[in-house]
């Protein structure tokens, strides 16, 4: 695999701290005393629009020696560097302040106003009560803190132009009153056409509108289900058209009242010409589906012509079907007046928006605004442009696409039906050095067109035409009078918040591998890596020629279950139709990416184009350069692990692919067939995301995603945003909904974030109320149960576990958590209430599922039912050893064969961690047959699939069963924070020697900073090098008998400086350390026995 890494701008991954653990050593940049850095403002390090009144402040602190504590802080804060300087903190002085928090400071100065500049520093006093320097400045700006500082009107552009469908005709059959009152009954229509010998299509869009509804066949294979006759619907037939005779069969049922349909195939071929394929009278139709009807070899002879009932337009139907329109652009010119001081742009395009200034785009981000319920919250985005205005005319040119805002007439969707305008809300503040502002707005003085981007779809890729784009459209000067002016719309409902989670960024761009061509003109191009991803096209031909890129995970030829076929690529698991066409305008060579569609893919297909040096006698367009360019959330990496077993690094790096290609706006399931965030991830998955990436910001989006998605009732549904409606459990299931209790609790935990808890307890509390008030003897509702669960024939609901038990553990954690927020509140009354209803829910547990002794009712195993009630302390007192015990039984009675699923496999890895059965796991995850980690890397799948087995007909990019990379950094390299002491004030480190391991790395940047641990046994001794961050304290395990046996930096530990003994624990001797670096050193215990 060739990839070129994008520089993080915030990286110590690239070139910072990861660098010093995986380069052969642990050493750390020197400091000369205790001194605060990387100041960050609501988790963001010089954030341009915060709209929390009362900011959350944080820093990291570096020391040159061991054990260095925080005891006291002083935060100046001041509108201006000048005076930050010379110490006027016009904004706040919090004065000497005795404390060793260093996270989740809330300002306490002057009432901040909408865009207040605030300049801050820290400086903190040690424990010997010294005082170090004050750190470099840090900057945040205000955001909009009142509705009426949002100045902008909300403009929309016209319809662009005739209807997808002008031209085409109605028909039905000819009997009967098709206009009127037909009864209920199905219709088939057939039509025979031919396609010369030598055709290779590239485009086959069939657009149609039925009355009520219609199933459309090509060559005998189902095509598409369309359903309504006042959307224009779309079906991709590409792929389903050969040379010579081909056969379209449709079968239209209407449900009685009017009925009819109208439709056009349009047909693309390589060389660029346009076949259409009407919908007249020359369709043959019947009143009947006789076997085979819709196959190619069918005889019609007996059947009659279709009935014309008259143009688009004709009653009962109307002109006005919804269809894809183009993309609009919107333009405004505007005059600078002085030199600039500062200026801000805040824009919010809906679905997402480009915008430009002076023809180049501003910004970085991919896919901007966010994804939310747009009825409840809507984010803009801001932008500093101050280095971008000099005096003068300047031009700002936005582009939108749809998102999920819109997907009408989208070529494919999958259950996300809605049907709103593209709108823009957009404000630049512009600050002259005299202190005079002005403001540019969007309102109908802009100006706006149909744009080069045909056909938008979130989930079915996008069709761009270079010939419509206008030159020069974002630049002062263009002529716009052609251009109409933009109607003002209402809002879209919804809160206007700053955009404050990781926005969406190119990150690496991988070059293909291999080049084959499995059918004449048919090209596939692998990446090496299946990703998260656009292409990026380079390309030279004649205007007006098509190219087609279609993506995917698979490719047909494979063997079973296994990544290695060499034919066209296979849609299987990613949907269908999905993919990207280019229509050129004639420029020597032309580059393009699309703006506002991204796919999962590790292949392309290439239609209608030919690879640089490839023989060419057909004249088609050369592509000169083809690469797929990694896009997700920019959240700041965090974490690494690596160890002496190939096979573990192989299996962390599928799963880390898979997280990294699921971080979106939202934790998406997969990055192409859904990009829905289903919420049993988020939580089940937490720990292992958060330990690779700063999710700080991202979770506090999901758990407000949460908040926003839950219903009248207190119910929380599957997925949030709630864009589907599918209906049953994949619309409310208990293990999903609980996010909107787990998450905050996560942050909490993770992050010290206390202000989470008090935004989302009324969410959290009300979320457990309708699981009480719903539930029957405190069995709440139940739905997917564990999902996913491995049985070697089914996949989906879960196979060994009742739903009822999993729901059942579930509410009891959820009560458990929300006592403990409270708590953590000073709520009494509400930790006390919530407590009691915990012991309730406990107790009935047992009950309905405990048969006393060692059981706990299951289907045929019993791994996530033992798992989850070992974990969440459900197995009465006394009965702990003998649940293991069968728990285990079942494991090695399968060949270390996990069975548990979503839900269950992270409380199977748990406990048997809590347990010390770490030998047991290790046996589990080094297998490499059917229905394990070992299996999808040996059979080259290079993310993580949705199935245990590599099922091809599921996603072959989910993250949810990762949870193994948890074990990985918590207890094979040893990094695990003291579950009771939130925020990373205190770690323990205490590796997992199992199997032959030798040595494994790892680090994590916390809150607090770097803790990095790296062992290696050799030579009958053990070696450990431990760092963590100053303010901390970590409790250090290390294989030996004694404590007089470990030796650290070369002397007996019991006498080293900072190095407190504990009591032995079994074999282990225990120290705890502060802040600092630290090299224990032990004898390897006799028979090397796993400790």
């Amino acid at each position: 695999m060739h990839s070129r890494a994008i520089p993080n701008r915030r990286g110590w991954l690239v070139v910072g701290l990861l660098a010093l653990a995986f380069g052969g050593g642990l050493s750390a940049p020197k400091a000369v005393a205790l001194e605060p850095t990387r100041l960050r403002c609501e988790d963001q390090v010089d954030p341009l629009a915060v709209d929390a009144p009362a900011p959350r402040l944080s820093w990291e602190l570096v020391a040159s020696r061991r054990g260095a504590r925080q005891t006291a802080y002083q935060i100046q804060v001041a509108s201006s560097p000048a005076r930050l300087r010379r110490g006027e903190a016009d904004w706040w002085d919090s004065g000497k302040v005795v404390s060793s928090a260093q996270n989740q400071i809330a300002y306490q100065g002057r009432p901040l106003v909408t865009h207040a500049e605030c300049y801050w520093r820290v400086r903190v006093w040690d424990e010997n009560d010294r005082v170090s320097g004050w750190s470099r400045p840090a900057r945040w700006i205000m955001g909009l803190l009142r509705p009426e500082d949002w100045k902008a009107q909300w403009i929309t552009a016209r319809p662009a132009g005739p209807a997808p469908l002008e031209g085409c005709v109605w028909i039905w059959h000819p009997e009967g009153t098709p206009g009127g009152e037909e009864p209920a009954g199905t219709v088939a229509f057939r039509k025979v056409f031919i396609l010369p010998e030598d055709a290779v299509v590239v485009q086959a869009a069939f657009l149609l509108a039925a009355d009520d509804q219609a199933a459309v066949y090509a060559n005998g294979k189902l095509a598409g289900r369309i359903r309504g006759a006042d959307t224009v619907h779309f079906v991709d037939l590409a792929d389903r058209l050969r040379p010579g005779t081909n056969t379209l069969a449709v079968a239209v049922e209407n449900h009685g009242g009017p009925a009819g349909w109208i439709g056009r195939l349009t047909i693309v071929l390589d060389r660029g010409t346009t076949w259409f394929v009407p919908v007249n009278s020359s369709w043959r139709c019947a009143r009947e589906t006789p076997a085979g009807w819709n196959d190619p070899g069918f005889s019609d002879a007996h059947w009659v012509p279709a009935r014309e009932l008259g143009p688009l337009g004709i009653d009962p139907w109307g002109r006005h079907l919804i269809g894809q329109e183009p993309m609009p652009l919107f333009r405004r010119e505007f005059v600078v007046s002085q030199p600039v001081r500062r200026a801000l742009l805040h824009v919010c395009g809906l679905g997402h928006h480009e915008v430009y200034l002076d023809g180049r785009k501003v910004g970085d981000h991919f896919l901007d605004p966010p994804w939310t319920d747009y009825a409840k919250t809507v984010h803009y985005v801001t932008h500093d442009v101050t280095d971008r205005l000099r005096p003068g005319r300047h031009a700002l040119g936005v582009m939108l696409g749809k998102g999920f805002f819109n997907t009408a007439a989208d070529r494919r969707v999958h259950g996300v039906h809605r049907r709103e305008p593209l709108r823009l809300g957009l404000q630049l503040h512009v600050w002259y050095r005299d202190g005079r502002e002005e403001v540019v707005v969007s309102d109908p003085r802009w100006r706006t067109a149909p744009g080069p981007i045909t056909h938008c779809t979130i989930l079915g890729g996008e069709d761009h035409d270079a010939r419509l784009e206008p030159a020069g459209w974002t630049r002062a000067g263009f002529d716009d009078r052609g251009w109409s002016p933009a109607l003002p719309t209402n809002g879209p409902g919804g809160r206007l918040r700053a955009a404050f989670a990781p926005p969406l960024k190119e990150q690496e761009v991988f070059r293909p591998v291999r080049i084959d061509e499995p059918e004449p003109g048919v090209f596939v191009y692998d990446f090496g890596q299946n990703a998260s991803a656009v292409p990026r096209l380079r390309i030279r031909g004649a205007a007006g020629q098509l190219v087609r890129l279609t993506p995917a995970e698979q490719r047909h030829g494979m063997s079973p279950r296994r990544n290695d076929g060499r034919g066209r690529v296979n849609p299987a698991g990613v949907g269908r139709p999905n993919y990207w066409q280019y229509t050129l305008r004639g420029d020597w060579v032309e580059t393009w990416q699309p703006r506002f569609s991204y796919s999962g893919f590790q292949y392309l297909e290439v239609i209608g184009a030919v690879p640089r040096g490839h023989p060419n006698p057909r004249g088609l367009p050369v592509v000169e350069e083809l690469v797929s360019v990694h896009v997700r959330n920019d959240a700041r990496r965090v974490g690494r692990f690596e160890c002496s077993e190939p096979l573990w690094n192989a299996i962390d790096r599928i799963i880390e692919r898979a997280v990294q290609a699921n971080l979106s706006h939202v934790l998406t399931d997969c990055p192409h067939r859904e990009k829905l965030g289903w919420l049993e991830v988020p939580y089940l998955m937490g720990p292992a995301i958060a330990g690779r990436y700063d999710v700080a910001s991202f979770y506090r989006k999901i758990a407000r995603d949460c908040a926003d998605a839950q219903q009248p009732d207190g119910s929380v549904p599957t997925v949030a945003p709630w864009y589907p409606r599918f209906g049953g459990a994949f619309d409310y299931t208990p293990e999903w909904g609980a996010a909107a209790v787990l998450v905050p609790w996560l942050l909490y935990r993770w992050y010290d974030d206390r202000s989470i808890l008090a935004e989302q307890f009324e969410t959290m509390r009300r979320f457990v109320d309708f699981m009480e008030q719903t539930s029957t003897n405190l069995v709440p509702r139940a739905g997917l149960g564990d999902w996913y669960d491995y049985g070697e024939e089914t996949r989906g609901p879960s196979q060994f576990t009742p739903p009822e038990l999993t729901a059942m553990a579930t509410f009891y954690r959820c009560a458990r958590v929300v006592a403990d927020a409270a708590g953590v509140l000073g709520r009494a009354g509400d930790r006390e209430r919530y407590a009691a209803l915990a012991e309730r829910i406990r107790a009935a547990f047992n009950r309905e599922w405990f048969d006393g002794r060692s059981e706990y009712r299951h289907l045929g195993s019993p791994q996530c039912a033992h798992a989850m009630a070992l974990v969440l302390g459900l197995v009465p007192e006394g009965c702990e050893a003998a649940v293991l015990e069968r728990l285990l039984a079942d494991i090695r009675q399968r060949g270390y064969q996990q069975t548990a699923g979503d839900v269950g496999h992270p409380y199977l890895l748990e406990a048997l961690a809590r347990f010390g059965r770490h030998e047991v796991i290790h046996a589990m995850t080094v297998r490499t047959n059917r229905g394990s980690y070992g299996f999808i890397v040996q059979n080259g799948w290079t993310t993580l699939p949705e199935a245990w087995d590599a099922e091809t007909g599921a996603s072959m990019n989910h993250c949810m069963l990762g949870h193994i990379q948890q074990w990985f950094m918590e207890h094979v390299a040893g990094i695990r924070a003291d579950p009771e002491v939130p925020g990373g004030a205190r770690w323990i480190v205490a590796p997992q020697l199992v199997g032959g391991l030798t040595w494994a790395r790892a680090e994590h940047a916390s809150i607090r900073g770097p803790v990095r641990v790296q062992w290696e046994r050799r030579q009958n001794r053990f070696r450990l090098q431990v760092e963590v961050p100053p303010n901390t304290v970590a409790e250090v395990w290390v294989p030996a008998s004694s404590a007089e046996t470990v030796a650290e930096s070369g002397q007996p530990a019991t006498r080293a400086p900072g190095v407190r003994s504990l009591p032995v624990v079994g074999n282990r001797a225990r120290f705890e350390v502060g802040g600092g670096r630290y090299r224990f050193e032990s004898p390897w215990p006799t028979g090397g026995a796993s400790p």
